[in-house]
């Protein structure tokens, strides 16, 4: 089996998701690479970030899962989006919503997530 540099592996992720989300993985991968190698270190501004990323990737791959999928309709995925802080649901929902907007499913869970967000 033939043994790919982690760069390599970010590049063919490039070929299968949005540019913006395989940015993110490249951005992960850099800030790892500064704590990996002796004399660098990483801020904690700069752990926050690559945590920040990594879960705006999380939320990148269920916007792209629900463009492809009726929301709504697969109850695993929807504990998992419930699962989420409701800021969280809010970017998911939002970004859903411009795609699909006579679901009223939708509506009715990101009016909830701005309620409970205090984003309304």
């Amino acid at each position: 089996m033939e043994k790919n540099t982690l760069d390599e592996k970010v590049n063919l992720i490039k070929k299968h998701v949005d540019k913006s989300i395989s940015h993110k993985f490249f951005k992960i991968k850099n800030i790892g690479y500064k704590g990996a190698h002796y004399g660098q270190s990483v801020t904690s501004y700069e752990i926050k970030r690559a945590i920040e990323h990594a879960l705006n990737i999380f939320e990148d791959l269920l916007v792209i899962y629900f463009k492809d999928n009726k929301i709504g309709t697969q109850p695993p995925v929807l504990t998992l989006l419930s699962s989420l802080p409701p800021i969280k649901r809010v970017y998911i929902l939002e970004k859903v919503w411009v795609h699909n907007k006579g679901n009223l499913w939708i509506a009715d869970k990101l009016s909830m997530a701005y309620l409970k967000s205090g984003n309304f």
